[in-house]
């Protein structure tokens, strides 16, 4: 068992720790805050909503246009294909 001496001596380097432990939570949720970005505003959102829909519409386009041109080109063998089989017709 400590004796009252060194029961003061120990509680009063706890009680010298705590700061330092309090400190070091701290510091270490600071960063963690700046990292969050910034709230943005209402405009801003607005903006970024209409690029968004944008992309879409373009993204949209460009492949219906890519899927047209393969069904296409498909169509055009499928046809080219047929015609080598049945070739010139012999009598």
């Amino acid at each position: 068992m400590l004796r009252a001496g060194e029961m003061k001596l120990w509680n009063s380097l706890q009680l010298k720790r705590v700061p330092r432990i309090i400190a070091l939570i701290a510091a270490s949720a600071l960063p963690s805050l700046a990292q969050q970005p910034p709230t943005p505003r209402p405009d801003d959102l607005q903006k970024q909503l209409e690029q968004l829909k944008q992309q879409y519409d373009a993204t949209t386009h460009d492949l219906e246009q890519r899927i047209a041109a393969l069904e296409q080109q498909i169509k055009t063998q499928k046809e080219a294909n047929g015609k080598q089989r049945k070739g010139p017709s012999l009598q």
